[in-house]
């Protein structure tokens, strides 16, 4: 009885944490502080270890990134690396992630009481997402907080965004170049992961930044002023 009631619960924080980001305030910060927390009890759920306090510091983080890049204006290449720094961080500091062995399957108790391959690897998916969709959201968010700053010179968010995919794709040639066909199956599996990674990070940026324009909306009232002066 106990268990059923503590699946219940965490089925209903899993659908109604999210859903709370319809009631945030539209401005970017509140929005964004809004995100971070109604993602952050799901991912909770789905941790074992200290993937708890890392997606904490990688928040304060991003808040400290939205800040810094309103208050100061900073180049092209400093803000899509600063994008590329943040998306590799998502992925590598949730542990070992390329090899599926080293999750923890058990998290997902919290949610499902029976083996469920597709089930448990759609929870493994979202886990690696919610940090991903931070990022993104931060982004979305540097974006529309600025388009309308006169005090502060920001390169539009494609042209961002292209840099960040040609330094993904400088890199996924160097790795595809070193990907090997002789030695151990460990040597080639690892060459070959570092290729998906980093074409599978590209992917992933895209998808999420799309749903991140939805999430965090633009400021029609500061678009307007914009134009007007």
């Amino acid at each position: 009885m106990g268990y059923g009631v503590q699946v219940m619960v965490s089925w209903l924080i899993l659908v109604v944490s999210p859903l709370s980001i319809l009631l945030s305030p539209s401005e970017p910060k509140p929005r964004l502080l809004c995100i971070g927390f109604a993602l952050t009890p799901p991912f909770i759920l789905l941790c074992a270890s200290y993937e708890v306090f890392f997606v904490l510091v990688l928040l304060i983080h991003l808040v400290f990134w939205f800040d810094l890049e309103c208050f100061q204006s900073n180049t092209l290449i400093h803000q899509s690396f600063l994008i590329l720094v943040y998306l590799f961080l998502s992925f590598f500091g949730l542990g070992n992630i390329a090899s599926v062995n080293s999750y923890d399957w058990s998290v997902v108790r919290f949610f499902i009481s029976v083996f469920s391959p597709f089930t448990m690897l759609s929870f493994f998916l979202l886990k690696i997402f919610i940090p991903f969709l931070l990022v993104s959201c931060t982004v979305r968010a540097i974006h529309v907080a600025c388009s309308g700053e006169t005090h502060s010179i920001q390169a539009p968010t494609e042209t961002v965004l292209l840099l960040v995919l040609v330094m993904c794709d400088v890199m996924g040639l160097v790795f595809l170049f070193l990907v090997r066909n002789t030695g151990s199956w460990k040597d080639i599996g690892l060459s070959i992961s570092h290729v998906v990674i980093v074409n599978c990070i590209t992917l992933a940026l895209m998808c999420l930044y799309s749903v991140a324009s939805y999430l965090v909306p633009a400021d029609e009232r500061r678009n307007k002023g914009s134009f007007a002066t």
